[in-house]
């Protein structure tokens, strides 16, 4: 569907590491550590924290073209499929 899938928290690399290892993830997971990129995405909550959320940025331009705050796991992926086949951006 020429995406890419990268993932990000304030987690570090090693914790990032282990997770991917042992749940099989097969895309990047970067580490903001001190929360820079989630702050300007404005996924951090009111104590901190990282709320899952998932942005379809439109490459070339670097646009958010759909966003899907505060993510479920269960049928996220469909989603996430469903829009990139109907979308014409």
């Amino acid at each position: 569907m020429n995406t890419s899938v990268a993932g990000i928290s304030q987690d570090n690399l090693e914790t990032h590491r282990k997770f991917a290892a042992s749940n099989d993830i097969r895309f990047p997971l970067l580490a903001d550590v001190e929360g820079e990129v989630c702050s300007k995405y404005d996924v951090l909550n009111f104590f901190g924290l990282v709320k899952r959320t998932t942005y379809i940025i439109e490459l070339g331009r670097y646009e958010i073209i759909k966003a899907y705050p505060e993510v479920h796991v269960d049928g996220h992926v469909e989603r996430i499929i469903d829009f990139l086949e109907n979308t014409s951006s």
